[in-house]
């Protein structure tokens, strides 16, 4: 991310209230919910990292470190699978009409938010098999609600724009938008959890299926040509 220049993203004005194509430098370029998926994924894998070297060198995890691992795990999760969904269902179909802008998506800094980050999260799984707890569905909440939050004020006082139009607080059904996206989230991590229920019952058959999974909403390359599709229609 930080490797390139400037971003390359369509967002909704927050003065004009229309789409604009707009080129973020620096830290700009992590205001997407798909960089605070990739922060949140380093911030778990460096916390974990942290605590093996402390476990190796005979310290003891405080408590705090333990709710931190265990609080960007989960709201880890259920970001990256709902990324990765949206991303392949969602938003890689609908850009077949914009060649320059579909293969964007498989850039390797956009691989690593919208796939790497899932496939790391149900390695870890897979090796680690930890215990997940329903509950845990809360922080899918909370980091949708956070996100939500700060999209307003980023807008008002600082990039001027919105990253998705329907966070917009000045419409109507954007409370409602807004509260289907914290849901979303939950509701992904909720379905992870189910398969680590579903591996303590059954290792291999959880694993595989927990993999298949992943292997169902992550995508690499183009299926078709953009230009080609179009020719088609």
């Amino acid at each position: 991310m930080f490797r390139m220049k400037t971003g390359h993203m369509i967002v909704r004005s927050h003065q004009k209230k229309e789409d604009i194509l707009i080129h973020p430098l620096g830290i700009r370029k992590f205001v997407t919910f798909s960089s605070w998926t990739l922060l949140l994924n380093v911030a778990y894998f460096f916390l974990a990292t942290l605590s093996s070297f402390a476990i190796v060198l005979g310290f003891d995890l405080s408590e705090s470190l333990n709710q931190a691992l265990a609080g960007t795990f989960v709201t880890a999760l259920g970001a990256s699978f709902l990324t990765s969904t949206v991303v392949r269902y969602v938003i890689l179909p609908g850009d077949y009409t914009d060649d320059e802008h579909h293969q964007r998506q498989f850039w390797f800094h956009n691989q690593v938010m919208h796939n790497f980050c899932t496939i790391f999260l149900v390695t870890e799984i897979i090796i680690t098999t930890p215990q997940l707890e329903f509950s845990y569905m809360l922080f899918g909440i909370l980091i949708g609600l956070t996100y939500a939050l700060f999209a307003f004020p980023f807008a008002v006082f600082g990039g001027g724009y919105y990253c998705y139009p329907f966070i917009d607080p000045r419409l109507r059904k954007a409370p409602l938008f807004i509260m289907i996206l914290a849901l979303a989230i939950s509701i992904s991590y909720v379905g992870v959890w189910l398969a680590s229920e579903f591996i303590f019952h059954s290792s291999i058959l959880g694993r595989v299926v927990l993999v298949l999974w992943c292997a169902s909403i992550v995508q690499f390359r183009p299926l078709s040509q953009p230009s080609e599709l179009a020719l088609r229609k």
